[in-house]
């Protein structure tokens, strides 16, 4: 997904650099305001397949300890989600990267 806001947390940014780029790249691939619009690496995953409708894309990552969230938020306009992170932006998408325990 191109032109969006990451957010990586304090857990997401523990991960190893090589582990923490792949995913991101990964993610930003396959998330979409349409559908998936939440997206679940998962260690313990045999493969990859959608659920909730296409809604989730869990998948299957075995290189992780736990598993890793990632969700897009369409703020519906630029301005609001500007605000919302208190500096200008030029999209309404936010694209979050998180641990279980962060959510």
């Amino acid at each position: 997904m191109k032109g969006c806001y990451m957010a990586l947390t304090i857990g997401f940014q523990g991960l190893p650099d090589t582990i923490g780029g792949d995913i991101i790249t990964k993610a930003l691939g396959w998330i979409k305001p349409e559908k998936p619009d939440f997206l679940i690496f998962d260690p313990e995953a045999k493969k990859t397949g959608f659920e909730d409708g296409g809604r989730t894309l869990h998948i299957a990552y075995p290189k992780l300890d736990k598993k890793i969230y990632v969700k897009l938020d369409d703020f519906g306009d630029a301005e609001t989600l500007s605000e919302c992170i208190g500096r200008p932006i030029r999209s309404q998408y936010a694209v979050t990267f998180m641990l279980p325990e962060e959510r």
